[in-house]
């Protein structure tokens, strides 16, 4: 067999993250250009207050910095992302953090979750795993983990965890039901809400175990 020749190291990984966030600032320019240009099918047709970037895995690490970075972007999303240290810092802007099958958080997402200081939620969908909310699931069906509720209803719970807080922090409808905490249509659904701490059980068991 070939060798491999994909790089992972942190130097790979920094330059493969700022292309990414030079795409989206890219995006973002055309699609205020298409606005703004009367020759345009787009023109005066989009929305720019209202844009939320979303990712998975490391497009989940590239939709925090975004968010930080970009402030057209109204609202992150991130899928399964590996949060590093220092994947943002302080910001206002609502952020939903989707994670798959998480036996705990970790001190990076601890510390991301303390720097969101506008609307968040936290769901970790209990017994998935990283692929799960990509096309393995389906392409791999029988050998991706779901959980008790199946691909379907998964993926069908990730369309409306992100559907509700899309609706609720950019398009102003009324607070859903899902983002107040567990919902027994998605028994899987471990969620953390606006005002709970992700990580403060964490920390006790911690200091009990001492």
């Amino acid at each position: 067999l070939a060798e491999s020749t994909w790089r992972r190291d942190e130097q790979a990984l920094s330059f493969a993250i700022s292309v990414r966030l030079s795409d989206l600032k890219f995006m973002v320019d055309e699609l205020e250009r298409l606005n703004a240009n009367a020759g345009s099918p787009f023109a005066g047709k989009l929305d720019m207050a209202r844009i939320a970037v979303a990712g998975h895995s490391l497009g989940g690490v590239t939709a925090l910095l975004s968010v930080e970075q970009e402030k057209r972007f109204r609202a992150g999303i991130t899928i399964d992302g590996d949060v590093s240290d220092g994947s943002v810092r302080v910001t206002n802007t609502p952020v939903l953090i989707l994670a798959m099958g998480h036996d705990r958080w970790s001190d990076n997402e601890c510390r991301l979750w303390s720097d969101l200081h506008g609307p968040r939620l936290a769901v970790n969908f209990q017994g998935a795993e990283h692929v799960t909310p990509s096309d393995a699931v389906w392409l791999a069906k029988d050998a991706v983990r779901t959980g008790i509720m199946g691909p379907e209803k998964t993926i069908g719970a990730v369309r409306d965890y992100i559907a509700a807080f899309l609706d609720t922090n950019l398009r102003g409808k009324p607070f859903d039901p899902l983002l107040n905490g567990p919902s027994s249509d998605y028994p899987d659904a471990q969620t953390t809400t606006q005002k709970e701490s992700l990580c403060a059980h964490q920390a006790e068991r911690g200091a009990q175990s001492k």
